[in-house]
């Protein structure tokens, strides 16, 4: 079974989150303002007494961990054409140059994306200009 982190925020705000087992997770979203949402059944380690069954709360499930990973915000990424690419910057001749570069991505965590192809640590990644920004 997966490990999580619940919360129940109609609780004291000082209560740190508690740990918990998953024992399912039901595998079609409900979608609220855009946002996929699964229902969950976690058995929490240690049950503070103001816990009652049924409370909403917050779950954070841990899938994994993975270390040493190369990863880029995900700001940094455009799609077109099926191909996932990033704006990768070289210098030369005390110029910079952009290049839009093909990688191939893994998992997703946090705003961040994983990179299993394409670049290399080191090479420096463009993110896009703000849009939209006003005085």
């Amino acid at each position: 079974s997966s490990w999580a982190t619940v919360t129940f925020e109609s609780l004291s705000a000082d209560m740190k989150p508690l740990s918990a087992a998953v024992d399912a997770i039901e595998p079609t979203p409900t979608v609220v303002n855009g946002v996929s949402m699964y229902t969950a059944r976690v058995r929490l380690a240690r049950a503070p007494p103001t816990v009652r069954l049924g409370m909403t709360a917050r779950v954070e499930i841990l899938l994994g961990i993975r270390k040493q990973v190369l990863t880029v915000p995900a700001d940094a990424l455009s799609e077109r054409d099926g191909s996932t690419r990033v704006m990768v910057v070289t210098t030369k001749n005390d110029k910079q140059i952009p290049t839009l570069t093909s990688v191939v991505v893994g998992d997703r965590s946090e705003g961040r994306i994983e990179i299993i192809k394409g670049i290399s640590q080191g090479d420096l990644v463009q993110l896009p200009a703000a849009t939209g920004v006003t005085k």
